[in-house]
Parts: C-alpha cells; structure tokens; sequence
C-alpha cells in the first residue's frame, strides 16, 4: 500500500467510511444482521485505520514542525475531541440498549457514534506521531523496538476483542485482555522518554506546566465524553485500538506534567547556566577580535557590566616598574572616584584577594569595618566581587572589580562567571601585548634593514 497514490487512499478513505455508515444505517432500519457482512465491515475499518496512518506518514508535517508547535497541535487535537463530543451531545442525543457492545437506538446515535468514531480515529493516529517524534528527540537503542511492541500487542488485542466481542477493559484473565494491557505495559519506559522537557525555557517550562495540566484534565474527561460507550458501539476493534492509544496519551502527559513539576524549581538556575555558557561564548569572541591594547580595557570593563548586570565595574592594570596598580578603565564612575580610588596594592582587601589568587565577594560592605575606605569613596557599593587577572606564567596582569548597589547583589554563580571571563581577559590582554611587541620588533627590523 505504499506505492499507492495519496489521492487514492483518500478514495478509499472515503468509501470505506461510507461503507461502514451503509451497514450499520442497513442493519438498523432492517433489523437483520449478516456475520459476513459485519466481518466486512469489521475489515473496513481496519483498512480505514491503514489508510489514515500511510496518508499521515507519507505527509511527514510533524518532523518539520517546531517542538512548540507540535505541542499546540497535540493539545489542539485533545480539546476538539472534547469540544466536538460536548457540541454534538447538545445537537445528537445518543441512546444506546445495554450490554456490550452498545447497541443503537436512533439514527442520531448512529451518526453520533460515526462522527465520534471518525474524529478520534483522525485525531489520536498524528496524535501518536507527535508523541512518537517527541519520544525521539533523543532516541535510545531500544525505543523504537518499545513503540512497535505496543502497536502490534495493540492490534491483536483489538482483533481478538472483536472476533469474541468483548471489552478489553473488563478485568479478565482472556488473551485480549492480557494482550491489551501487555501492550501497555510494553510502552511505559516510552513515557520517560521526554528529555525535550530538560532544555525549555523556564517561561516555557511554566508555560506548558499549566497549558499541559488543561490538557491533561481534558484527556482525563475525554474518555467519558467522547470515547465510551460511543466508539464501542461503532467498531470493537477500532474501540480497542484507540483506547490503547489514549492510555498511551493520558499516561505521557501525566509523566511529562510530573517531570516540569520535579523541573520547575531549577528552571531558573538552568536558564542562568545557558546565558553564562553563551555569555562566555559570546565575550570570548569579541575580546578575541579586538587586538588595539589600549581599547580592550575598555571593552573588558563594559562587557563585565553585561555578563554581572553590575552597577559598575573598574580594570587595574598592574605596573611592574612601580610595584602598583593604576586604574585604565572604569564603568559608572565619576571623576573625583577616579581620582581619589583607594584600590591600590597594598590594600587589605587587595592583599586578601592576590594571597587567596582567585574571587573574592564581599556580599555586604557595611558589615565589614576593614573595607571601610570603600564606603568612603563610594558611598553606594554594598556589594564587591573583584578577581585578579594572571598571565600564562603565573604574573599578575592587574585585578577587576565589580559593584552593586544593594547587599547581597552578586552570588556564587558570579563569583564562578567572573573567574571564567577573567581567564578570558586575561588571554586577549596578553595576545594583544604580544602583537604589539611583534609589530615593534618588525619595525625595528625593518629599520635595521
């Protein structure tokens, strides 16, 4: 079937639907039922169902889609099942005799069942694709192995509920039911496979916390609303079928609603991680195309100001000659600060933090009597994070401070962010002293010359 032409399986989408509403509109007003008939009818469905899955499949709109769109079409199918089984219960009333499988009592129910029947069939099969091509954002080995299990356990329970005409969710020790919920069980390491839920957004991820709790109370109710007993009443087998398929459903958003629950209190921690890892991306490619040594300080301080979101930040560079620190480049400072900076060498806060030669963060000013020239100089610097820049062999370049303007301001995140950027500060600073030197020497060569 899979050389066929799409617009043919469309044609014979359209017959066998019609063919199915033909018997049961004839077996109703007629009162007379044909066994061969009814297997006919049976086998059409199940053709209807062959059909449907190749023309969704030869299609293949799911594997380009976004992950948030198919998101949006997973949850817009689940609501207009539920939607059009709440619209057409107010038009159709449908009655059913008792007993299984339910029997019609009006026309109205026969189209009832048939519209009910046709729109989960139409929905739950890309509903599937969407959930098999989110259970293949990352694969495993043996996923596919676990998803064609559950398909074909699922397919011959369905055909063995019709041949005996049984429920399968009866609790019963037959083979259909044994089939039936072994194809279940076959599925549940699928519904751990949701790993594209680790690298959303945390707005995403709360987001899609509360749209999937909607949709996961709307895949609860949908099962009473639209699927039982209408589907039943219109094919065992295609009952069988789709209330597989909603099982495999209900239980991936239930799990998926679980996991963005276990998620969200370090949504925000993993958001961060992304922006540093891209921050320090980003300034290592831009330090690393500026070579002129005397603009660098500069951009080092400015995208300091970025990476921290600090109120202001300075660069010392360390002068060997005079054994002292001389401040090059400065971000929110006034003059007078400038002038009168009481970083210097032989500081407190600055002998602490070249003995220790890594961060140092003062979370509150105030609450430390030693750092009280800096409350002196700058009245609004509750909080302090500085590091010392070294070179390749271990010699201090000079030291980069940070400020904010209330306590608390920086964490242990910055301290590790600015460690990591100074590194990289470092690096372009002595590149760029290299190249100097390089176009010194070659002048001179060529002077010589």
């Amino acid at each position: 079937m899979r050389r066929i032409p799409q617009n043919i399986l469309f044609l014979l989408l359209g017959f066998e639907v019609f063919f199915a509403l033909a018997v049961d509109v004839f077996e109703f007003y007629s009162q007379i039922r044909f066994p061969l008939l009814e297997h006919l009818r049976e086998i059409m469905i199940l053709l209807m169902v062959l059909c449907w899955y190749l023309i969704i499949r030869r299609q293949a709109i799911y594997s380009r889609l976004s992950l948030k769109k198919k998101l949006l079409h997973l949850g817009v199918y689940v609501s207009l099942n539920y939607l059009l089984a709440s619209l057409l219960s107010l038009l159709l009333t449908p009655e059913y005799e008792a007993g299984f499988p339910p029997q019609y009592q009006s026309l109205s129910t026969i189209l009832f069942a048939t519209i009910i029947s046709l729109f989960a069939l139409f929905t739950l099969i890309p509903s599937v694709f969407i959930l098999k091509e989110l259970m293949f954002y990352k694969p495993r080995r043996r996923t596919n192995l676990y998803l064609n299990t559950f398909l074909v356990l699922l397919i011959i329970a369905a055909f063995l509920a019709y041949l005996k005409r049984t429920s399968v969710l009866r609790p019963a020790l037959h083979l259909e039911n044994l089939l039936f919920y072994g194809s279940i069980i076959s599925a549940l390491p699928l519904l751990f496979h949701n790993d594209w839920l680790t690298y959303l957004p945390r707005k995403e991820k709360l987001l899609y916390f509360f749209l999937g709790g909607v949709v996961l109370l709307e895949t609860l109710f949908l099962f009473d609303a639209a699927l039982d007993p209408h589907i039943a009443a219109y094919s065992i087998f295609l009952a069988t079928f789709v209330f597989g398929l909603w099982f495999l459903l209900l239980f991936y958003l239930i799990v998926a609603e679980m996991k963005l629950l276990v998620f969200l209190p370090t949504a925000k921690a993993f958001d961060r991680k992304i922006r540093e890892v891209n921050s320090l991306y980003n300034v290592a490619r831009t330090l690393n195309s500026e070579l002129d040594p005397q603009r660098l300080p500069q951009l080092i301080v400015q995208l300091t100001g970025q990476i921290l979101q600090c109120h202001s930040s300075w660069l010392e560079m360390f002068e060997e000659e005079r054994q002292q620190l001389h401040l090059v480049s400065a971000l929110n400072l006034s003059q007078g600060q400038i002038a009168n900076n009481p970083f210097h060498l032989h500081t407190r806060f600055n002998q602490q933090l070249l003995h220790q030669r890594q961060p140092m963060l003062v979370n509150d000013v105030l609450q430390y009597g030693e750092y009280r020239e800096i409350i002196q100089w700058k009245k609004d610097a509750r909080s302090l994070i500085a590091t010392p820049l070294f070179n390749n062999r271990g010699k201090l370049m000079g030291i980069l401070y940070a400020t904010k303007n209330t306590p608390y301001g920086f964490d242990v995140e910055d301290v590790y962010l600015l460690e990591g950027f100074a590194n990289q500060a470092a690096i372009a600073l002595e590149n760029a002293h290299l190249l100097q030197e390089s176009i010194q020497r070659e002048r001179l060569e060529q002077e010589l010359k």
